[in-house]
């Protein structure tokens, strides 16, 4: 019999953050290292986000929201509309939440400022 691994999917702030394809990215990576399977809808969302409006890209997360064990909550996520909406999804559906700073963080982040 096949273990499954538990799907995380990554929920943070991105309109109007610079850096959100490299925090999400870290994220995953971390999650990975973690033994999660990850769902970054940064990533895969990111060649419909000239295509698609807000409303939609919304939908289309929360779609793959509903393919997940738990959410994964990136830091500044309380001040992000999109990522609120997650949550509360979430949270309505009883999903797992967890935050990003509950996973241990990976040789290259602690080496950062070095």
């Amino acid at each position: 019999m096949k273990e499954e691994k538990t799907r995380a999917y990554i929920s943070g702030p991105v309109t109007g953050n610079e850096n959100y394809m490299q925090q999400f990215e870290t994220a995953e990576k971390r999650l990975q290292a973690a033994g999660y399977e990850v769902i970054n809808p940064a990533k895969i969302l990111k060649p419909l986000e000239d295509i698609c409006t807000y409303d939609e890209l919304m939908n289309l997360c929360i779609g793959l929201l509903n393919i997940a064990d738990c959410i994964v909550m990136l830091d500044g996520w309380k001040q992000s509309r999109g990522a609120n909406r997650e949550y509360g999804y979430a949270a309505g559906m009883r999903i797992d939440t967890y935050e990003i700073y509950m996973f241990p963080k990976l040789k290259e982040e602690t080496n950062e400022g070095a």
